[in-house]
């Protein structure tokens, strides 16, 4: 299967160390597959290509929201900033 090739929606299988705990390597290297970049496992063995509906922020330093907020726009989120957090939201079916 071509890298970055597969829509929302399209299914394959999922590999997963521990597949009751899957870690950030584990959705970015089964992402690889999707053109979003974007996978979760629907079952220990099965991956779902998905995209992000919103994602929050909390700016620690400034103390500018007391919880998550929506971002519109440009997305202020950096790993190298370790003071404030960001939560990506996707879509996940039922």
């Amino acid at each position: 299967m071509p890298l970055y090739s597969q829509d929302d929606g399209a299914t394959f299988g999922w590999f997963s160390k521990d597949p009751k705990q899957p870690q950030l390597a584990d959705f970015k290297e089964n992402g690889r597959y999707c053109k979003s970049g974007l996978a979760y496992p629907a079952s220990d063995n099965l991956a779902v290509c998905t995209s992000f509906t919103q994602m929050d922020y909390y700016d620690a330093t400034t103390k500018k929201a007391s919880k998550m907020e929506e971002i519109d726009g440009a997305y202020p989120c950096s790993p190298e900033d370790q003071a404030n957090v960001c939560q990506l939201r996707f879509k996940i079916d039922a």
